[in-house]
């Protein structure tokens, strides 16, 4: 790990000085907002294994503090969270507090916009399993993510932008590797009419593996070209495509692209999608993904609405796996500040010479938020 000890040491400090240096007399014009999600839910396979299949349950308080102050051009923000989980069986889920800190500083300028953020959380090594299929035990996840943007109007139809990332991503699980991930991503885009926004970017990320991996550093490259239309007032879409080039024996690289339609009328929001894309993995190295989706939400009132969800997703790492999630849900707004919400969900996992399996999934959540504290 050899850039984090700079970025901690040079730009953390400098953001945190932006952020905080704010005197008490002003301490006023910042505006905070809570939101306190408390769920219990039953899952029957949390841990998606097909040969032993040992059910859970587990309640979960996830609070999310904010805090933002405007001055001027510049608009700085904290976040305070976290998760605490509690098990009905250790031996399957384990008991969780996991925190969560960001910190962004965002300025607007004559022609756009600059700014930063930190990022630091801790998780469940269980996530990999929503994000790339991979099995691995319960244990926990730490990730440093530091970014910076830019973005400016070059003419009346042309808007640059310009995004660096670095991730620094730890486990305390011997089957998944630590990495860093440097990225950098520059965007145009050009108006032809108001309905029809060509585009183009070009994408570079760096994946570096801890020293004691024994794995090699790679780096992948992608240009990708598009167009976001909007179709009518109602309806949206986005296609682009794209090849990108990896220095790595796993994966040398291959085309990327995607495509989504979405819908926002007076009751019902619609979103549909599907894309090929590579991400960074503790699995090793660059991950290529496909995946479609799609959800739809409708407002059975002023106060109460359903919606349900459908994921399908082929991961081809070094665990090749398909998995799929179906979801439905209703939530009520008993108040101004509290909110309630019933979900139900089927996962199934899939993986060559394994047997399937799968998951039902029944929570009820109680949502108390308050927007201004």
């Amino acid at each position: 790990m050899l850039i984090a000890p700079l970025l901690v040491r040079q730009v953390l400090p400098c953001l945190l000085g932006s952020v905080f240096s704010v005197s008490w007399a002003q301490a006023a014009s910042w505006q905070g907002s809570l939101s306190m999600p408390a769920t219990v839910e039953h899952d029957s396979n949390p841990r998606l294994e097909a040969d032993q299949s040992e059910a859970v349950t587990r309640t979960t308080l996830t609070p999310d503090y904010r805090l933002e102050r405007t001055s001027g051009l510049d608009v700085l923000s904290v976040g305070l969270g976290g998760q605490i989980q509690r098990s009905s069986d250790q031996r399957i889920i384990a008991d969780r507090e996991d925190p969560r800190l960001n910190l962004g500083w965002q300025r607007e300028t004559e022609t756009g916009a600059l700014g930063g953020s930190w990022h630091y959380d801790e998780s469940s090594t269980l996530a990999a399993l929503d994000e790339t299929g991979v099995e691995t035990s319960d244990g926990t996840r730490k990730k440093h993510a530091l970014s910076g943007f830019w973005r400016a109007q070059a003419n009346a139809r042309s808007t640059l932008s310009n995004t660096l990332t670095y991730n620094t991503v730890s486990y305390d699980d011997t089957t998944l590797h630590d990495y860093e991930d440097l990225s950098l991503n520059f965007d145009i885009d050009y108006a032809l009419t108001a309905r029809w926004v060509p585009f183009t970017g070009f994408t570079v990320s760096r994946y570096i593996p801890a020293d004691d991996s024994g794995e090699q550093a790679s780096t992948n490259y992608k240009p990708v070209a598009g167009v976001r239309l909007a179709l009518s007032e109602t309806w949206d879409a986005e296609l682009q495509a794209g090849h990108d080039v990896a220095s790595s024996d796993e994966y040398e690289g291959g085309w990327q692209g995607g495509v989504s339609l979405n819908y926002s009328g007076e009751r019902a929001l619609l979103s549909l999608g599907a894309e090929r894309t590579t991400t960074t993995s503790g699995e090793g190295g660059f991950v290529e993904v496909e995946q479609l989706h799609g959800t739809w939400s409708y407002a059975l009132s002023e106060r109460s609405s359903t919606g349900l969800g459908a994921t399908w997703r082929d991961s081809k790492g070094a665990q090749p796996n398909i998995f799929s999630q179906v979801d439905v849900w209703l939530s009520h707004e008993l108040s101004s500040s509290w909110q309630t919400r019933l979900s139900v969900a089927y996962k199934q996992r899939s993986e060559d010479d394994v047997a399937d399996a799968s998951a039902s999934v029944i929570g009820l959540t109680f949502i108390y938020s308050h927007p201004d504290i």
